[in-house]
């Protein structure tokens, strides 16, 4: 559900023109992502615990929502030769 959204954010924030960037760079992110517990299990391994690993994944969570909550849509401009 969260990668439908996702998309659907970046088609109706950004257009159809730059969505397949736009899409590309989040499916990246989301790779990366996939080493998140990888590296969890390093931290386990070294420190016994999950909580710190939990608490670092924790940090982008709530950077990425603050930065969501002040999100605007972008204002789509005319083109200069458009006559109302």
């Amino acid at each position: 559900m969260t990668f439908l959204a996702s998309s659907v954010l970046l088609a109706n924030y950004f257009g159809r023109d730059p969505y397949l960037e736009l899409f590309s760079v989040m499916n990246l992110l989301s790779t990366c992502a996939c080493f998140a517990p990888f590296f969890g299990g390093i931290i386990k391994d070294y420190t016994a615990s999950f909580t710190p690993a939990f608490l670092i994944i924790t940090i982008p969570v709530f950077i990425i929502l603050s930065l969501t909550l002040f999100i605007k849509p972008p204002v789509q401009r005319l083109p200069q030769n458009y006559k109302l």
